[in-house]
């Protein structure tokens, strides 16, 4: 997945993440590379659920934050 990700090739990359995230739901990782590929494609709704899980899991997670800031910030809010 990560070597999708690098390629730009986001989609692809979700897939596995979701799979990964099937086996192993709080993989804070794989929800933070899936939600920055959500946020690349321009999903930011999408994107601002993945990092919730994130910081429902560890609310100082600075990736997750700033993603919200950026989801936030992209949906106008």
């Amino acid at each position: 997945a990560g070597e999708l990700f690098k390629k730009g090739q986001y989609k692809q990359a979700i897939e596995i993440y979701n799979n990964i995230l099937k086996e192993n739901p709080d993989n804070v990782s794989t929800l933070k590379m899936k939600a920055i590929a959500q946020s690349n494609l321009g999903y930011h709704k999408l994107s601002l659920v993945e990092f919730f899980k994130v910081l429902e899991i560890n609310s100082q997670d600075v990736v997750a934050l700033n993603g919200m800031g950026v989801g936030f910030g992209k949906l106008g809010e």
